[in-house]
């Protein structure tokens, strides 16, 4: 299985000073939405996630989990 660590991912975030709104502007959904995703309560799809990376500056592999091993492939 595959999933994203929104741990991490909220801690990048938060570290560059990136806006949840700056988020939900540049992806085309509402803030509410990026709230919930980042928190874990509600699906992140692909497009809200590449936005993220985008905005971070990394590539979409940096928060995705393999099989619940941070960075692991099996």
């Amino acid at each position: 299985m595959v999933q994203i660590n929104m741990l991490r991912l909220r801690r990048a975030l938060r570290e560059s000073k990136i806006k949840q709104k700056d988020v939900a502007e540049k992806s085309g959904v509402s803030v509410w939405v990026v709230n919930r995703v980042l928190k874990g309560e509600r699906s992140c799809e692909v497009e809200l996630y590449a936005v993220m990376c985008r905005l971070l500056g990394v590539g979409m592999e940096t928060f995705i989990e393999w099989e619940g091993s941070p960075g692991r492939r099996n």
